[in-house]
């Protein structure tokens, strides 16, 4: 039988990653590459079943990740390691539906992530792994309509994403952690239509001089279709004023720009 091993990741030279024995169901197991040196870290839903572990993130030496423990549903929980300090953060989603929590995203430290608390939708969280720390950032669809929360990328230490409000449709959105300075940076395509800057691949800082555009640090590029030109590659460094196409690679409509 195979172990089925997947979501690995070094955290401080400690492998970390999820398996099943074929008595406890996938669960959290580390290894420091010797044969005695690998077990599981905690059978975190008990018995036979699987806490089915994913979005492992190492922040400051501490690995985050979302697990199942079968009464809890879904949710942020970390582990220093040890049996003992594996442990639920915060159960965002009261009781067995769990608020499904993804992306997760380190920014100096602080770990940004979407999640559902059953009353706001899936919005944009964060968390210095502790119950009382582990809160929306903000509301920005209001109501239990989700604000569509998608592809978190820290780009020279600042948040980027893409979000939906009530008005503009999916945009590219920034935050330093407040709820006053999490914004929409450009609504790309005019009115409640889509840009749709979400592929996971899109956004990447750059850090050169070129002509026209001065790139430089701080700046990143991704791609999104402000309904003219189609899916085009576009530049910012956070201000609405920097985001703009690059060029019109396929014009007219036509897709000039494909994302993997």
């Amino acid at each position: 039988m195979n172990s089925n091993i997947r979501h690995l990741i070094n955290v401080d030279g400690t492998l970390y990653f999820s398996a099943t024995d074929g008595i406890n169901g996938f669960e959290l197991w580390k290894s420091n590459g010797t044969s005695t040196g690998t077990f599981m870290v905690k059978d975190i839903n008990s018995g036979g079943a699987s806490s089915n572990i994913y979005s492992l993130i190492d922040v400051d030496g501490m690995l985050y990740l979302s697990a199942d423990n079968g009464s809890n549903g879904f949710e942020l929980w970390k582990s220093d390691g040890t049996e003992a300090g594996t442990v639920l953060v915060k159960d965002i989603n009261n009781g067995a539906p769990g608020s499904n929590i993804s992306f997760l995203t380190d920014v100096d430290g602080t770990l940004y992530f979407r999640a559902n608390d059953g009353i706001n939708g899936t919005e944009l969280w964060k968390s210095n792994g502790t119950n009382v720390t582990t809160t929306m950032v903000k509301d920005i669809r209001p109501g239990n309509a989700s604000g569509d929360i998608f592809v978190l990328k820290n780009v020279n230490n600042t948040l980027y994403f893409t979000a939906r409000d009530d008005i503009n449709g999916s945009e590219l959105w920034t935050t330093d952690g407040t709820e006053a300075g999490t914004m929409m940076i450009k609504n790309i395509a005019a009115g409640s239509s889509d840009s749709f800057p979400r592929l996971s691949d899109d956004l990447h800082a750059v850090s050169y001089d070129s002509e026209p555009l001065r790139f430089s640090n701080g700046r990143f590029l991704f791609v999104a279709d402000d309904g003219i030109t189609g899916r085009e590659p576009w530049i910012s460094n956070g201000s609405e004023s920097s985001t703009m196409l690059i060029k019109d690679v396929n014009p007219g409509l036509g897709v000039g720009f494909v994302t993997r």
